[in-house]
């Protein structure tokens, strides 16, 4: 979270709602209201919600585009 304020000052509404959702998950894992297993699925499931970005340019319209990932290693989220 060490870019929160860049990202708070971006006005990208959408990249501020991710980034106090994964603030407020922090918090409560820290305070031992959720375990790791938790806040793994729940980031799981905020990535897997915002998969779709809305892309325009004064030339054409707005286009969607989704895109998908998958991998068979586990990445920790904290060290």
């Amino acid at each position: 979270m060490s870019n929160l304020q860049r990202i708070l000052d971006s006005g990208d509404e959408a990249a501020i709602d991710v980034a106090n959702e994964i603030d407020a998950d922090l918090v409560e894992l820290g305070e031992g209201l959720i375990d790791e297993t938790t806040i793994r699925e729940h980031l799981q499931s905020v990535i897997s919600e915002r998969d779709t970005i809305l892309v325009s340019s004064p030339d054409t319209g707005p286009v969607t585009t989704s895109a998908a990932t998958t991998s068979d290693r586990t990445i920790p989220v904290f060290a």
